[in-house]
């Protein structure tokens, strides 16, 4: 009975082992995987002479880009809803108090709690929700300009592939 009780113990020791062992490969290959870079490359322009032909090359298409695809007139104008503040109230008094002395002013009260406000966690998920109540509201009046952007981006890139530029994927250390 002793050896089944050391023998199974054994055999969730091996496993235990096994499972470590595979978690730390693959946590290991995906920390080391080295991430693509993207290269421009012209087989009709000498390797020496790439980049000072790239960077015109680059230029003139963008250029020609920007005047293909015109971007939006005029700056977009952020307008991000805002909660409403609350408001003071100001009252104006007249009259007698009960030993006959007239009196008269004015009351400004300004509110101190406008009933249950969210607290903790469900603050914090109020503040979020209107976060991102403010990004929607600013990605619908930045979308003209994220399709133009698009748009110019694909001009000149196809102009540098009339150009004879390639694109190639290189990872690093390879």
């Amino acid at each position: 009975m002793a050896e089944g009780t050391l023998g199974g113990g054994l055999m969730r020791t091996i496993r235990l082992v096994c499972v470590l062992f595979l978690v730390s490969l693959i946590l290991g290959g995906c920390a080391s995987r080295p991430q693509p870079q993207v290269q421009w490359i012209n087989r009709n322009v000498p390797p020496h002479d790439w980049s000072r032909q790239f960077q015109i090359d680059q230029g003139e298409c963008l250029a020609l880009a920007a005047q293909a695809v015109p971007m939006p007139q005029g700056v977009p104008q952020v307008n991000v809803p805002q909660q409403p503040r609350p408001q003071g109230y100001t009252s104006t008094y007249r009259g007698y108090s009960s030993d006959g002395t007239y009196h008269s002013g004015r009351i400004e009260t300004t509110p101190q709690n406008q009933g249950w406000q969210p607290q903790g966690f469900l603050a914090g998920a109020e503040r979020a929700r209107q976060q991102r109540a403010q990004e929607e509201a600013l990605a619908m009046q930045l979308a003209p300009y994220a399709m133009q952007i698009r748009a110019q981006r694909g001009y000149a890139e196809s102009c540098m592939l009339r150009r004879g530029w390639e694109t190639i994927q290189t990872y690093p250390g390879r």
